[in-house]
């Protein structure tokens, strides 16, 4: 008590002459001889020109009991004021980065100012301790590059360490979900039951690490997620990756189409890669239904990597020629011929090593469509008809259906088009509700495209009234 009253008294008297400040920064790092201090000298400071600041974070007052107990104290004093500092606006984290960085560098890309606004979320310390890390060569100055910083991994990372047992296993877990999942899916991947995932849940939002939106959770920063899992060594992420995958399809089982790409990213992470081969092919098939080429392509083509990674059995081989056809028809919407081409080909050498009669007849039909676009309307048509043989000779309405399609269409552009006609009309005719919901070798609707050569082929022999 004598050293808090000296120590009042030599800041009073400094205070006598001029203003005075005292300020405790991480006040939740102080000793407990700090905090006493700090409350007592607070008690006894009213009209004496001295402002007394700590700064605090709040997700460490958890651990510091003796902090929460002296914040709770002076909250009853008339003259506490408690601040909590929001992140900065656009404009705030613009105006700190161009204070930080030199005008000439920041004027080497219009976009980092908006990267670091993304990365940062308006924190202050994640905008200073970039533009640090960029400044000491950590990372180019350009946006793809962003660093994660030293200090803020060390920060980040003295967090985790005081998380429970529990508390960090749920981190672990939450980080290999990734971001934005719901309680069920944490909770059934993490191996707890729904009261000791809820309050290891509590302790990470308490400290800062998730938040809550409702039933959905998500970590408080993209860092924090890269930091947990980066910390964890590749056999518990690999397995970790694997939990996550059962239980994301548990929880939806009965609806699992909306999950295979996630469903997929887990397993070729977990390297069970017969899953996700599965997955992947079913992600992109979803992708192709909606349209959305480009990811279908991403799909096929991690599928196709995965194929080497199972036994070498002639039901792989068979798989390897299918994932080819569907990048094929993943690929020919973008107009990506070459692509194209160099997968039929791989095909084709595998077909003729399975004797493959059905498999060569659709790859037939693909060599058909991609002969005639490359000019070569009378090996289309070759092509075309042995696709159409085949089909016959297997019962495979949809094969023979595709087939006819390409000789229609190579058949009109040879200049054909009474034959184009004939093909076209008995497509047209053959089409039932099942058959015009098959694939046969185009994105859309068999009714549909015969319908359009159709009234083209009509087009060309003058006879309009029946096209239209």
């Amino acid at each position: 008590m004598l050293l808090f009253e000296a120590a009042t008294e030599l800041i009073r008297g400094l205070a006598a002459k001029e203003p005075v400040l005292v300020m405790l920064e991480d006040a939740h790092w102080a000793d407990e001889m700090s905090l006493r201090l700090m409350a007592f000298l607070a008690r006894r400071i009213r009209s004496s020109g001295i402002l007394i600041v700590l700064t605090i974070r709040d997700e460490e007052m958890a651990s510091a009991p003796v902090l929460r107990q002296v914040v709770d104290e002076l909250a009853r004093e008339s003259h506490f004021v408690q601040l909590a500092l929001t992140p900065l606006s656009r404009a705030g984290t613009t105006a700190l980065v161009r204070s930080l960085v030199s005008a000439s560098t920041a004027g080497a890309d219009a976009r980092l100012d908006a990267e670091i606004w993304r990365a940062s979320a308006g924190n202050p310390f994640l905008v200073v301790e970039t533009i640090r890390a960029i400044q000491e060569g950590v990372a180019p100055l350009t946006p793809a590059t962003l660093p994660l910083p030293e200090r803020v991994r060390r920060v980040v990372a003295g967090r985790l360490e005081r998380l429970s047992d529990r508390g960090r296993h749920l981190a672990s877990v939450a980080a290999v979900v990734g971001r934005e999942f719901e309680f069920a899916l944490l909770q059934r991947a993490a191996g707890l039951d729904e009261r000791h995932a809820a309050e290891g849940v509590e302790e990470l939002v308490r400290r800062r690490v998730l938040q809550g939106f409702g039933e959905q959770l998500d970590f408080t920063h993209e860092w924090i997620r890269e930091i947990v899992y980066n910390e964890l060594v590749h056999p518990r992420r690999k397995r970790l990756h694997v939990l996550v995958a059962k239980a994301l399809e548990d929880l939806h089982a009965a609806d699992p189409e909306r999950h295979y790409a996630a469903l997929a990213g887990h397993y070729r992470a977990g390297e069970v890669w017969e899953k996700a081969l599965v997955c992947l092919r079913q992600a992109g098939a979803r992708a192709m239904r909606l349209s959305a080429y480009r990811d279908a392509v991403t799909c096929f083509e991690q599928a196709l990597e995965a194929v080497p990674r199972l036994p070498k059995t002639r039901e792989t081989l068979e798989t390897a020629v299918d994932v080819r056809f569907d990048l094929r028809n993943a690929l020919l919407p973008l107009a990506e011929f070459d692509r194209v081409r160099g997968y039929l080909r791989d095909a084709e050498a595998l077909v003729r090593s399975l004797d493959d009669r059905r498999r060569l007849g659709w790859l037939s039909v693909y060599v058909s469509h991609d002969s005639r676009l490359a000019g070569s309307s009378t090996e289309a048509a070759e092509r075309a008809a042995a696709a159409q043989t085949l089909g016959d000779a297997l019962g495979d309405s949809s094969l023979r259906i595709a087939a006819e399609f390409q000789l229609g269409a190579a058949r009109f552009s040879l200049g054909d088009h009474r034959r184009a006609v004939d093909v076209f009309r008995r497509i047209a005719r053959s089409l039932d509700d099942d058959l015009n919901r098959r694939h046969v070798g185009y994105p859309e609707f068999p009714a549909v495209v015969a319908r359009a050569w159709l009234a083209q082929s009509l087009a060309e022999l003058g006879e309009f009234d029946e096209g239209i």
